[in-house]
């Protein structure tokens, strides 16, 4: 899709600042979708709203990782998403990303998370469907973020009720976990501006809402907290 298609979400949702991470599918199909020299050209041209997630394919090995410094630092991308999750190259990938954060999630991540503890982990979907498992680690470690992304349960109202009242408690999500929580919109398989209204009415308790929506975004990317983030997209599997 053009980046055009963007511009009347982020109107009708009044979006501040998305979040466009790069798909690196180099040894399952042969592409990016798209590069982190396109995501690396679209950043400046958007006047400050859009921030760059670099891509990798963990499974290209040494030759990708020792890519990564470049992608991240030099070209001026703020975070890594690796695609796929479940190899034990993410390893070698992850010694060079310190200092950025990842946007993944897998079973077997708890041993990273403990290993890398100056590495922010973002668990897309909210783990789903491993919610307790995902939650579990956000309680655990404070480098770890959950996003409560697509997970296919309808509009994001109903995602929000579906993971804070008939899966999570939603004392839990006040109490234990409003510091861990991002929001993700996954367009274009939900639209951002759509999701972002949507999340008026959903719980939970609004001064948690937020938190989720601003305060905690805004911390971990280094965000001025005077500027008003009403949303922050991002764009996942």
């Amino acid at each position: 899709q053009p980046i055009e298609v963007l511009f009347p979400q982020i109107e009708v949702g009044d979006i501040k600042y998305m979040v466009l991470p790069v798909s690196d599918r180099t040894t399952r199909a042969g592409c990016k979708l798209p590069s982190n020299e396109i995501i690396s050209w679209l950043v400046p041209g958007s006047g400050g709203g859009f921030l760059g997630f670099a891509g990798v394919d963990p499974n290209l090995g040494e030759r990708e990782a020792s890519e990564l410094e470049r992608d991240v630092r030099g070209l001026g991308l703020r975070g890594l998403r690796p695609s796929p999750s479940n190899t034990v190259s993410m390893l070698s990938a992850f010694s060079y990303a310190t200092g950025c954060e990842l946007t993944k999630y897998n079973l077997a991540l708890e041993k990273w998370v403990a290993e890398f503890p100056k590495l922010t982990f973002i668990l897309a979907h909210f783990g789903w469907p491993w919610v307790w498992e995902a939650v579990t680690l956000a309680m655990k470690y404070p480098n770890v973020r959950l996003d409560p992304s697509n997970i296919y349960t309808g509009t994001l109202d109903k995602r929000l009720k579906y993971l804070l009242t008939e899966t999570v408690p939603c004392r839990v999500m006040e109490k234990l976990l409003a510091e861990r929580m991002l929001f993700g919109s996954n367009h274009p398989a939900h639209g951002a501006g759509e999701d972002s209204q949507g999340c008026r009415g959903a719980p939970p308790d609004p001064e948690v809402r937020s938190v989720m929506l601003f305060e905690n975004a805004a911390a971990l990317l280094g965000i001025s907290r005077c500027l008003h983030l009403n949303l922050l997209g991002r764009v996942a599997p």
